[in-house]
């Protein structure tokens, strides 16, 4: 198997959405970086993946886990069976990332208070998988 290493670079603006599909397979390793940024400044990345397979994103080194996962498992799930609490009246609704929110809290889509959700969504790192689109959705910080 022949390995390459790629390497793309983009002009992108900050605190804009873009949207990446890969032409034949998606790749199973991709690191995705803003070079010379100022802390503070971000860019939301929507990764497009044909399969439904566990995706891991590692923000400096760490493992930072779907904002709707806790400890491998899906949060929508734990509620059904009484082992997490709900986040919009007795069901789980998606938290999503998103820099539009200044709170980091966006529930379902829309901007909800910080104290609604466990984690901010807008910070570097925060990922989550839509199955629906099939989009992996994380934000990039400098």
């Amino acid at each position: 198997c022949l390995k390459r290493l790629m390497t793309f670079h983009a002009v992108v603006r900050t605190n804009v959405p873009y949207t990446i599909h890969f032409t034949g397979s998606s790749p199973q390793s991709l690191r995705v970086s803003l070079q010379h940024t100022p802390v503070g400044e971000a860019v939301h990345v929507r990764i497009f993946y044909k399969g439904s397979q566990r995706l891991q994103v590692f923000a400096n080194g760490v493992l930072t886990e779907d904002l709707n996962m806790l400890n491998g498992k899906r949060k929508a799930q734990l509620v059904k069976s009484n082992k997490f609490a709900p986040n919009s009246g007795a069901n789980w609704v998606d938290e999503r990332v998103s820099l539009e929110c200044a709170s980091g809290c966006n529930i379902g889509g829309a901007c909800s208070p910080s104290g609604a959700c466990q984690r901010r969504g807008n910070v570097h790192g925060a990922n989550m998988f839509d199955k629906a689109t099939g989009m992996l959705e994380m934000i990039v910080g400098g």
